[in-house]
């Protein structure tokens, strides 16, 4: 009699179309990214006194106003949502998850703002030896910093450390690095809450993140982290929530919240967030069916572009488009918009390109083991 070998089937721990629909979406929200941080245009227009939702300088900006409050203020909640959903999912032993997120955040965490540093002093001196006569020699923001700031550089700047400057690391998108590692160390206590007081934590949650202030870390991070955590430890595809919800009623709902953000001075409403994650979840359903493959291999850059196109050396290109196109009307801005901003992308994916086939280790090292 032969032996049957008997396979097991097992079901794979993350359902095949959530895969495939995170993977699409992780590159398109880092030039949303990218985009809102190339907004110079918006920003002016949320902190003038004269700012009025109907009127022509709202509408020659809308594509600026739109990415800014409405899709990339989605980008930063939708990844905590994800992470914390396949860090449910995998339920890896404590220790082990701490090794991967070791590899995966904490090395380029260090690194990313420890080049930057390291490449602005260098610009600096190079220019201090090439124009001696037109620079100014010492190096602002940086040979004056005290032990607090250095530390401030890689944690976060508190509104009471140097400057007074925002609660940002040096690498200002590295927030989130920095408080997703907060959120999987603490991850336990997360899954205690989840399972053993659900109702009365999200309700906590909810009144933190809208009401007060930020402490080590958001309280927004931690809200959507806790819900994408809720969702891989209960096996619900939110996907299929955000593709239940249908467009006759989502549109007229992000519409008013939009009016009503831009009716508070350009202020991103925790209602229009929300709004814009199930958008840009139901729009990953037609990435992943028509472009996935394309959308699989950017994705393997997105990390390497959320971190190089960090906001000093985007504006540089920024500064170098307005010396050689000065502003001067709508069209211009337009154009410095998309141009710069996608091209940006383009050449920021690029040089990660060059550089994983040039140098694969150092690569995977800055880009954390992806």
């Amino acid at each position: 009699m032969e032996n049957t070998e008997i396979k097991e089937i097992r079901k794979p721990l993350i359902p095949e179309n959530v895969s495939k629909r995170i993977t699409a979406l992780r590159f398109l929200l880092i030039v949303f990214v990218v985009l809102a941080h190339n907004n110079k245009t918006y920003l002016f227009i949320q902190n003038t006194q004269e700012f009025s939702l109907f009127s022509w300088n709202t509408f020659f900006h809308l594509p600026q106003i739109m990415n800014y409050i409405f899709f990339a203020q989605a980008a930063v909640p939708t990844f905590f949502l994800f992470s914390a959903y396949l860090l449910a999912k995998k339920n890896d032993p404590y220790k082990a998850m701490i090794q991967k997120k070791a590899k995966a955040l904490l090395t380029p965490y260090i690194l990313w703002p420890a080049l930057t540093i390291l490449f602005f002093i260098g610009i600096k001196l190079a220019a201090i030896v090439i124009f001696p006569d037109k620079v100014n020699h010492t190096l602002p923001y940086i040979n004056d910093w005290t032990l607090e700031d250095w530390i401030c550089a890689f944690v976060g700047k508190f509104p009471k450390h140097y400057n007074n400057s925002l609660f940002e690391p040096y690498v200002g998108p590295f927030y989130y690095i920095r408080d997703l590692l907060i959120f999987s160390g603490i991850s336990p206590l997360i899954r205690f809450c989840i399972k053993k007081c659900k109702l009365p934590y999200f309700m906590l949650l909810l009144f933190l993140y809208t009401k007060a202030p930020n402490i080590l870390f958001g309280w927004q991070g931690l809200f959507y982290f806790s819900a994408g955590y809720l969702f891989g430890a209960e096996d619900i595809d939110f996907f299929e929530i955000s593709d239940k919800a249908e467009w006759k009623y989502l549109i007229p709902l992000c519409v008013f919240a939009t009016g009503l953000t831009l009716h508070m001075t350009g202020t991103t409403s925790n209602i229009l967030v929300f709004f814009s994650c199930i958008v840009i979840m139901k729009f990953s359903k037609t990435i992943a069916e028509k472009w996935f493959e394309p959308a699989k291999y950017l994705a393997g850059f997105s990390f390497f572009l959320y971190a190089i196109h960090e906001p000093k050396f985007l504006n540089l290109i920024v500064d170098l488009w307005y010396k050689i196109i000065p502003a001067k009307n709508y069209l211009t801005d337009i154009l410095e918009f998309f141009i710069v901003g996608l091209g940006s992308c383009t050449v920021f994916v690029l040089i990660g390109i060059a550089l994983k086939k040039i140098c694969p280790k150092f690569f995977y090292l800055l880009n954390g083991g992806r």
